[in-house]
């Protein structure tokens, strides 16, 4: 469900040269006759090209041939169509510089990278119409500046130029996500679905859709789905789990808390859920104080950052365990750290009940996954 660094995945390497030569007017159908020898020399550096400096060379020399009046219609059209290319490319670089100055955290060198390469693919669209890869990683930045719009409508036009492309039905997808537009993300992500079964991230996608939108059915199914295609990958597994513990399917949730724990025993996501679900779960076959504390404070060991949540889930573990002084201290930490009245009131009835030494357990609560920000967004700008 998360980018593992600033943005997106790493762009891929070099496009090929059959890619420059998508537009109605390749080289090979023109013939070696109509089209410039210095054009034909430039092309073949296309293939060694990897740098910046390289791609700005072809850019301009690209340039300096559209500014001739005297150019063939032949030599023009390739030059807007080599121009294109280079444009794109050299935005994927500014692109790949952006997300590495972010990881440094040098925020400013990476938004100012950021422009560069969403200009080259402008650039590279003036020049190219047509070049539906350019306009895929044009909306990508888009998306990644929070203009989820814009980029809708240029995933939009990609869909259209390119209705078989998996990745921009699927990205379209996780933008409608991020703006709670659920049916629309599921229509997306079961095109991308139908174009590429077997992506997990795509599965999981229209999962959180169809439990947002109260398909309980649907969700699990997907959920599970998912977590078959990516038996190994814990986000997937942990968001199945949660799901489970949701709709009260505690036997189930514990099974694969435990495979994400075996997987990475310092989860810390799965350590707070496990612990609060053998804190609170109403069937008491499935209740461990002593385990849901010891849960609890590995997470707390692991990520030391204090909330409300995890003082609160230490407090209902202390209380199963019959630690009630415990207890009360631990619900007393969480009601500092409460985030509004609700959640105040909500921690103030559970230490009612642990001041008359009653343990707390789950009513029927969905507790939805939430993505809070671009950075959490599964887009992909290249086939995988």
């Amino acid at each position: 469900m998360s980018l593992s660094c600033y943005r997106m995945s790493r762009w891929m390497q070099a496009l090929g040269l059959a890619f420059v030569l998508s537009g109605s007017h390749t080289l090979a159908q023109m013939g070696s006759t109509q089209v410039s020898r210095d054009l034909i020399s430039l092309y073949e550096t296309t293939s060694r090209a990897e740098t910046v400096d390289e791609f700005s060379s072809i850019i301009a020399k690209c340039s300096t041939v559209l500014a001739d009046k005297n150019r063939s219609s032949y030599d023009t059209q390739y030059a807007h169509e080599l121009l294109a290319w280079a444009a794109n490319k050299r935005g994927e670089l500014y692109s790949d510089e952006a997300a590495s100055f972010a990881e440094r955290g040098k925020s400013q060198d990476a938004r100012k990278h950021d422009e560069l390469a969403e200009d080259d693919f402008r650039l590279a669209l003036a020049h190219d119409p047509n070049r539906w890869k350019a306009r895929h990683n044009l909306a990508v930045t888009l998306a990644m500046r929070n203009d989820f719009d814009a980029a809708i409508r240029e995933f939009g036009q990609v869909i259209k130029q390119k209705p078989e492309y998996a990745n921009a039905h699927f990205n379209r997808g996780e933008l409608y996500f991020q703006q709670q537009r659920y049916d629309l993300a599921i229509v997306d992500y079961t095109s991308a679905l139908r174009l590429n079964p077997t992506d997990p991230m795509i599965v999981l996608g229209r999962a959180h859709s169809e439990f947002l939108l109260g398909d309980m059915e649907a969700a699990l199914i997907d959920y599970a789905e998912a977590a078959r295609l990516a038996p190994d990958n814990v986000e997937i597994l942990a968001d199945f789990a949660d799901a489970l513990q949701s709709v009260q399917q505690w036997g189930q949730a514990a099974s694969v808390y435990r495979r994400v724990l075996e997987l990475d025993p310092d989860h810390v996501r799965s350590l707070e859920n496990v612990a609060w679900l053998m804190a609170t779960c109403p069937d008491a076959r499935m209740r461990s104080g002593s385990s849901a504390v010891k849960a609890i404070r590995r997470a707390m060991d692991r990520d030391p950052e204090e909330n409300s949540k995890r003082w609160d889930t230490m407090a209902a573990a202390y209380a199963t365990n019959g630690n009630w002084n415990l207890a009360l201290e631990a619900i007393e930490g969480a009601i500092q750290f409460a985030n509004d009245s609700e959640e105040l009131k909500d921690l103030k009835y559970r230490q009612a009940l642990y001041q008359k030494k009653q343990i707390y357990t789950q009513a029927y609560e969905i507790q939805p996954p939430v993505r809070q920000s671009a950075e959490n967004l599964n887009l992909s700008t290249r086939p995988r």
